[in-house]
């Protein structure tokens, strides 16, 4: 009898264990069903490669980049790889074939595509191993939802072509932490511009610094510190240089300057030039430009870089004919001193530049970076008007943008195949070894600046380890640019072509001039001449007016306004300057 009953709860036993595997079983599919239920995304990448990507290589980047976006977003993506030579006309391709189909569909109800051209799928499918697999929608070869677009002209471009969505919510919502990420002039910059956030920028560094480098050496032999000098054209700088000339020329150079416009740099000194595009250049030396005070703060009423010829600043001439008497007492020394030491040195770049040199001289910060509204600009992602759910891809885009994996992904490829990570010589904080990229071909070539936020991009063995460090410090440093979102496009208004080519091509020939001026009386002198030479210059003049000047290549078109009071009615507009009766 207990024989028989002991075989009976072992059957009990065995029975109840047959039920639990079948209710896992039966569970494991409820599960993936009620998952399903919440519905699969196809999403649509556009990127510029450095280098054509073969279909290969794509397909082993996208299976790996799908592992992440289908477990944590139940989205799947498809990137699109072209070269900048062929990118914009794909892009744009794309969106031509979109607007025929929905053209040609317009009158023929197609229940099973939407206007993106996704097709309605099955929520779930079994493979061949028997799991059951959550089904993604497949997608018209015209689909854009996310992609990657370079430069202030073509942005404003896709936005008066309504190919883009304005993400101004997103970011304010869903998408807030990409702000943790973000140095905030980028994002301020793209709304004070174009009315909202239409695009991500890349959050690459931002500007340069102008730095004064002092030999330690030589300011230590004649009792001085960093701290004595805050100007390459200050009393005590002036002086040391002098002594410097009189009893260390054998040993050093007394100053040089390793900028772009030589001995013509001045801090504190905003140019409004224009390039041969017609965009505002602020970085480059013009004819037109003002002082402004490093304290003051972007959008604050009457802190703003005046719009003047530079010929009448007194501040220009003082610090331009300082530059030249240090010229004309021999400080720069020659060609043939250019691997000798220096005592001051003069250089712009970015942060990197103070390890570069802080062994051998004290690096004294200047002027900290400016965000720029072309920095703004230069490289971002945006998501077309058409995309086929906005929220999944600003999931991606900011995942893209706050995950370091993710984004070193995107920008170099599988681990083990595209490249691998090393130890560098170089300790963190930690005092663990940075890691570093080296690649191992050169089948997957992105750029940094076209693939998300530079600043989480893991730095390359031919870099500095600890580069991100650097670039987040810099960025922290940064403060926006008195001219932020100011434009020569500015609110339907644009300047006249032949008067921002006259600009330039004068500038560009009187900074020539001026570099090979080598006394100050020749300084004083060509300064009265060109001071003349305004009054005859109609276009010259034109630019630093207030007055409306009339497009000559277009004779019947209205006025068109001049550099300085198309800032002035951007300066009104918002409120730094009381508007004019």
């Amino acid at each position: 009898m207990s024989k028989r009953i002991l075989s009976l709860l072992l059957c009990l036993v065995m029975f109840g264990a047959c039920l639990v595997g079948c209710n896992k079983d039966k569970d494991a599919v409820q599960n993936a069903a009620q998952q399903a239920s919440e519905k699969t995304e196809t999403i649509v990448m556009h990127l510029m490669s450095e280098e054509e990507v073969s279909e290969e290589q794509a397909a082993e980047i996208q299976n790996a980049v799908n592992k992440i976006t289908k477990s944590k977003f139940k989205t799947q993506l498809i990137l699109r790889f072209y070269t900048e030579d062929d990118y914009y006309a794909a892009l744009e391709q794309a969106y031509d074939d979109r607007a025929e189909a929905a053209a040609n569909n317009k009158n023929n109800s197609n229940a099973a595509k939407d206007e993106t051209g996704s097709e309605t799928a099955e929520e779930t499918f079994v493979d061949e191993y028997g799991v059951v697999q959550l089904k993604y929608p497949t997608v018209a070869d015209y689909q854009v939802d996310i992609f990657y677009v370079g430069g202030y002209e073509k942005l404003m471009e896709y936005i008066d072509n309504g190919m883009v969505n304005d993400l101004t919510d997103d970011v304010a919502s869903a998408s807030k932490k990409l702000k943790t990420y973000m140095t905030p002039g980028y994002l301020e910059g793209m709304d004070a511009v174009c009315g909202g956030i239409y695009a991500i920028p890349a959050n690459a560094p931002v500007g340069e610094y102008t730095y004064m480098l002092l030999n330690k050496e030589a300011i230590k032999k004649y009792n001085h510190v960093a701290s004595d000098f805050d100007s390459l054209l200050g009393t005590k700088t002036a002086q040391f240089l002098e002594v410097i000339a009189t009893y260390e020329k054998n040993n050093y150079v007394p100053l040089r300057s390793f900028t772009e416009s030589g001995e013509l740099d001045i801090t504190n000194y905003g140019y409004f030039g224009v390039d041969e595009n017609g965009n505002l250049d602020t970085s480059t030396f013009s004819l037109v430009g003002g002082t402004y005070d490093s304290s003051w703060k972007y959008g604050k009423q009457n802190q703003y870089i005046p719009a003047g010829y530079i010929f009448y600043d007194d501040y220009f001439i003082k610090n331009a004919r300082t530059l030249v008497e240090y010229k004309q007492k021999g400080y720069y020394g020659t060609t043939a001193d250019a691997n000798k030491d220096f005592a001051v040195g003069y250089i712009k770049g970015g942060i990197e530049l103070i390890e570069e040199y802080s062994d051998k001289y004290e690096v004294v910060v200047l002027e900290k970076p400016k965000v720029n509204t072309m920095d703004v600009f230069e490289n971002m992602f945006a998501v077309s008007k058409y995309t086929s759910n906005l929220e999944r891809s600003m999931e991606i885009i900011t995942y893209l943008y706050t995950n370091s994996d993710f984004r070193n992904l995107l920008l170099y490829g599988i681990e083990g195949t595209n490249y691998e990570l090393v130890e560098s010589e170089m300790m963190n904080a930690d005092n663990e070894p940075y890691m570093v990229v080296k690649r191992l071909n050169n089948n997957y070539m992105m750029a940094p600046e076209k693939t998300g936020n530079v600043l989480l991009a893991i730095p390359t063995v031919d870099q500095a380890p600890n580069l991100r460090e650097l670039y987040k410090q810099q960025n922290l440093d940064s403060s926006l640019s008195l001219t932020l979102g100011f434009t020569t496009a500015y609110n339907g208004l644009e300047l006249s072509k032949d008067h921002y080519d006259h600009l330039r091509t004068q500038s560009a020939k009187v900074l020539g001039e001026l570099l090979e001026i080598k006394t100050v009386t020749k300084f004083d002198t060509y300064v009265s001449t060109k001071k003349l030479a305004l009054n005859t210059d109609k276009l010259l003049g034109a630019a630093v007016s207030s007055n409306k000047i009339a497009d000559p290549a277009n004779p019947d078109a209205e006025t068109l306004e001049t550099i300085a009071s198309l800032y002035a009615e951007w300066l009104m507009d918002n409120k730094i300057i009381p508007r004019s009766e």
